[in-house]
């Protein structure tokens, strides 16, 4: 007597494993739910963290690695978008920017902003 065996496409497969990645499920939970047998789900999941997955999949460390990328890009756009509203503010309400002042508050940002030197007495005066 021959055993038949369940072939599962490579979406199911792909949806079933990050449907466990995702909700942080356990290999058990995940198979009641999708009603798997808890190995099959285990070998999917397990593949698809040492990145075995399908080919048009991409893998937990390349997902994570994008999401740092991501957020190190939103941190730069942040402090970019200060940075102009600062210089703008000063600019409008006249605030003088010394040498003294581009030491104390660093210069670095305004410089690479306005493309001269911050530390040149008189820069930014009123």
């Amino acid at each position: 007597m021959s055993r038949k065996t369940q072939r599962y496409s490579k979406e199911f497969k792909a949806e079933a494993v990050r449907t466990v990645l995702e909700n942080q499920l356990s290999i058990s939970e995940g198979a009641s739910r999708l009603s798997l047998p808890e190995g099959t789900l285990g070998q999917w999941v397990t593949a698809a963290r040492k990145g075995l997955g399908t080919p048009d999949s991409r893998t937990v460390a390349e997902l994570e690695s994008e999401i740092l990328q991501l957020r190190k890009a939103l941190n730069e756009a942040r402090l970019e978008r200060d940075i102009c509203k600062r210089t703008a503010r000063a600019v409008l309400t006249g605030m003088c920017y010394s040498a003294g002042s581009a030491m104390r508050h660093g210069s670095s940002s305004l410089t690479r902003l306005t493309g001269q030197s911050a530390m040149t007495p008189g820069t930014w005066r009123r």
